[in-house]
């Protein structure tokens, strides 16, 4: 929550996946229920949840049946590498 690099929506997207992990460190929430229940549109989203792939706080996993797309895995990273916190 302190990184400055990403977004109040970001954070937003992160705390979402976070409270569907439980105490594991996965989530697969359907993009139409995120943006549902978080009030954004699609764009939104994807926008926001770039951020996250690119300072390193969630990894994309897209899962494929039969070649078609099936669903999306976010493994939360706990500790992130490139974090780069105010002083």
């Amino acid at each position: 929550m302190q990184d400055t690099r990403i977004s109040v929506t970001a954070k937003a997207i992160y705390a979402y996946f976070c409270s569907f992990a439980g105490a594991g460190n996965q989530a697969f929430p359907g993009v139409k229920k995120i943006c549902k229940d978080l009030g954004i549109t699609n764009d939104t989203f994807l926008k926001h949840r770039k951020q996250l792939e690119e300072c390193g706080y969630i990894v994309v996993e897209t899962i494929r049946d039969k070649g078609r797309f099936y669903r999306n895995i976010y493994t939360i990273v706990e500790k992130p590498e490139n974090t780069e916190f105010p002083p």
